[in-house]
């Protein structure tokens, strides 16, 4: 959490990466003060591009998505208030390191580096499945271990839960669609895709929701929600044929750095003697790799 001291309109904070990297997202949460938040930022660049950044008069969190500017720090001004007492906020950049390094106004990687800026393992070698093992309290808003995932609508990851979460006193809001503080395991359970003794389960992420509703499902009383960022559903986990190889099909790709996962669809699949291959883009880069 940055905060000036009731400098309100052109105090800033510069920040430099460890490297370069290519922006993709900029996350954002004003301070709960009313006088302490800011309306308008300015985003400068080291490569000296800028971005303009509105903000309501709410101390929600906010993402704002960056148009892939390659830089290796950025300084955030404040440009327009609320209030003027000890503005700043909580942030974060999100995006992918270039491998070529970089300083101050270093240009682009050329097209030969840009092939190699995500490493990719060896595809469908399921010893190598990782899956994210959790404990009964766990939820999306209060454990750290879903922080290199990409959350977004359609995204799936798959957990083990331990046994016996059903009989745990953790809370679950909502039923066939979960508002992301409900206790992962045991809406797991209470959705009816795992049993008593735990196991494995593949979370779906879907919009955000304004209306969750209370429901008894599986011995469990879920409670109502008002709102949530986002919602999770959950399916079966299925060991084989986890991803359809087919053109259009998505998939997660796995990167180096963070974040650690990105989108993917398939383009092409290739057979040949030396067995099974695929094409694919990035979704957000939207470029062959």
């Amino acid at each position: 959490m940055w905060a000036s001291n009731n400098e309100g309109v052109g105090a800033w904070i510069s920040v430099s990466f460890n490297g370069l990297y290519e922006i993709l997202k900029f996350v954002y949460k004003d301070r709960k003060n009313p006088a302490e938040r800011n309306s308008h930022l300015l985003l400068t660049f080291s490569n000296g591009e800028t971005q303009d950044v509105f903000l309501k008069n709410s101390d929600d969190e906010v993402e704002i998505k960056v148009d892939h500017i390659k830089a290796t720090g950025v300084k955030i001004i404040i440009k327009g208030v609320y209030g003027t007492m000890n503005n700043g906020g909580a942030f974060s950049f999100i995006g992918i390191k270039c491998q070529s390094g970089g300083g101050p106004g270093e240009e682009d990687p050329d097209d030969d580096e840009k092939s190699k800026s995500i490493p990719v393992p060896a595809f469908f070698t399921k010893s190598k499945v990782k899956l994210v093992t959790l404990n009964c309290r766990d939820s999306f808003s209060n454990t750290h271990k879903f922080d290199n995932l990409i959350i977004k609508p359609s995204v799936k990851v798959s957990v083990k839960c331990p046994e016996s979460c059903f009989n745990s006193e953790y809370p679950v809001y909502g039923s066939g669609h979960y508002s992301k503080d409900s206790a992962i395991c045991k809406s797991a359970y209470h959705s009816k895709k795992i049993g008593s003794k735990g196991g494995l389960v593949t979370i779906v992420f879907g919009k955000a929701m304004s209306n969750f509703k209370s429901e008894l499902s599986n011995g469990i009383k879920s409670e109502g929600r008002s709102l949530s960022e986002f919602s999770i559903v959950f399916e079966t986990y299925v060991e084989d044929d986890i991803i359809i190889l087919k053109p259009g099909s998505k998939i997660d790709i796995f990167n180096k750095g963070k974040p650690l996962w990105l989108p993917g669809i398939i383009t092409e699949v290739i057979d040949n003697d030396k067995g099974r291959f695929i094409k694919y883009i990035i979704e957000e880069r939207k470029s062959n790799k």
